[in-house]
Parts: C-alpha cells; sequence; structure tokens
C-alpha cells in the first residue's frame, strides 16, 4: 500500500513542474524502483494528462516502453 496520495494533474489548473517535483517525492517514499517511475507516472497522471503525454512516449498496450 503506498505512502500518500497524488491527484491527477490537472491541465488547466496544475503547474506541470510542480507537480513532476510532487511525483518524484511520492517515488522517493515510496522507494519505487527506477523502471517503474514511468508507469508510476502514467497511473497517478489521470486520463486527460495521459491522452496529451502518450503521442511523445511510446507506451505498448502491455505497458512496455517503447525507447
Amino acid at each position: 500500500m503506498p505512502i500518500g496520495k497524488l491527484e491527477p494533474f490537472n491541465v488547466g489548473n496544475n503547474n506541470w513542474d510542480a507537480y513532476i517535483r510532487r511525483l518524484n517525492q511520492f517515488i522517493t517514499l515510496n522507494e519505487i524502483k527506477s523502471e517503474l517511475k514511468v508507469a508510476t507516472l502514467v497511473t497517478v497522471v489521470g486520463a486527460e494528462c495521459y491522452e496529451l503525454i502518450t503521442p511523445y512516449h511510446s507506451i505498448d498496450y502491455f505497458g512496455k516502453t517503447n525507447k
């Protein structure tokens, strides 16, 4: 069970840099492994932001990142 909670990123109201700083603190606090950072972002960022970022980062349907 993770410690803390990140709300989905609100494209119209939130600051991306501040959100990423909070995400990094969440990752550190929960000792999330480096290879799971993208999966963590995709999980917490919310549907609206996910649709905006996926064209820029290839994520297949099975969760593997294509670099």
